[in-house]
């Protein structure tokens, strides 16, 4: 098996290859985002060849999607978002179970996987950005921009956020499944 990465050259069998295999891939936007294998940085395809451009150093996890690029830190599992710079990074929650992107949000299971909690995004730090409880206990997170699903505890069940937005604006979810 060819762990490498290949990009698609828009006919069947053209494929180009743009990356050795990697410790972790995320898109955002329209950038491609690696960590190489040993996790050693957080890199951005440059957008020809196999060239790669470090925007940050070592990381566990990485998170990519419309809300932007999220890293989770290998020491302490805390997760951080990229402010569109070079290792410009800003620390938006402690550690948690498993995190995952909307196309609207950033979802983080907590350590313990008792509850599931939204990233506030257009609130203040102080000291860290708030969240707020979006569901109770789950196993793990999927998300992309068909929404945002998670396993029951036990991992027998996929279960589906509903997010509904309230007269005032606000984003609540809804378990379903």
């Amino acid at each position: 098996m060819d762990d490498r990465l290949y990009r698609y050259g828009g006919r069947p069998g053209r494929w180009t290859l743009i990356s050795e295999p990697g410790g972790g891939f995320a898109v955002s936007g329209a950038h491609l985002h690696r960590m190489p294998a040993g996790r050693r940085s957080v890199e951005v395809w440059d957008g020809h060849g196999t060239s790669w451009t470090a925007i940050g150093g070592p990381a566990a996890y990485l998170y990519g999607g419309a809300p932007g690029l999220f890293a989770t830190s290998p020491k302490d599992g805390w997760i951080f978002r990229y402010k569109g710079r070079p290792f410009d990074w800003e620390g938006v929650g402690t550690a948690g179970a498993s995190f995952a992107l909307t196309g609207s949000h950033l979802y983080g299971l907590t350590p313990d996987r008792a509850m599931v909690n939204r990233w506030l995004t257009g609130d203040p730090p102080a000291p860290w950005p708030p969240w707020t409880c979006a569901a109770g206990p789950a196993g793990e997170l999927y998300g992309g921009p068909a929404g945002f699903f998670s396993t029951d505890p036990s991992g027998r069940r996929l279960r589906v956020l509903a997010e509904m937005e309230t007269e005032a604006g606000e984003v609540m979810g809804e378990a379903a499944g």
